[in-house]
């Protein structure tokens, strides 16, 4: 195709040089043949370098960076401190000093607005048996500020992780942990 284009831009280009050397005025914008000229497209495929395909993800996982133009969950007012632009991995820390870490298909942006619902969450108890420590736990919602796609998510505290968990139930590469113990002076009770 791309050969087929460079073959068919020797005639345009040489219509034009006989336009201009017939045409008695001078003018070369009042030759039709020059409006034709700008209609060739240059280049029609891209090469692998330039390829903006989305890129394959884990079995099961469907990243959450990929729908809408980027947005920023993490504005001066939350104050957090995060690596915008960046999808799983530690992602800097939330506005009351904890470490955020994203999942591996959610973006530094999502896991810091998860953050910023999960906070706001009410817990309540688990009990998983007389041996076992006690945990507590919230359902939420949180939209990522890249998709504009809203997730269901399950939150849990608990003493392993000394900080906050919240993962879509059904694919862990949705998910956020904040580890540490400043969000305990925030929560909402």
């Amino acid at each position: 195709m791309r050969r087929s284009l460079q073959l068919l831009a020797i005639p345009v280009s040489l219509t034009l040089l006989a336009g201009c050397a017939n045409d008695p005025s001078g003018d070369v914008n009042a030759s039709p043949a020059a409006d034709s000229a700008t209609a060739v497209p240059s280049e029609t495929q891209p090469s692998p370098s330039q390829n903006h395909a989305p890129q394959p993800t884990p079995a099961g996982s469907a990243p959450e960076t990929n729908a809408a133009p980027q947005q920023s969950a993490a504005t001066p007012a939350e104050g957090h401190q995060i690596n915008a632009g960046q999808v799983g991995g530690v992602c800097g820390t939330t506005v009351h000093g904890d470490v955020i870490k994203a999942g591996d298909a959610t973006s530094c942006e999502f896991a810091a607005a998860i953050y910023d619902v999960a906070i706001n969450a009410t817990y309540y108890p688990i009990d998983p048996g007389p041996e076992a420590p006690q945990y507590q736990h919230a359902d939420i919602s949180a939209t990522s500020p890249k998709t504009g796609k809203t997730y269901n998510l399950y939150c849990e505290i608990g003493a392993p992780r000394h900080g906050l968990g919240c993962e879509q139930k059904n694919n862990k590469s949705i998910s956020a942990y904040f580890e540490g113990t400043n969000f305990l002076n925030h929560l909402r009770r």
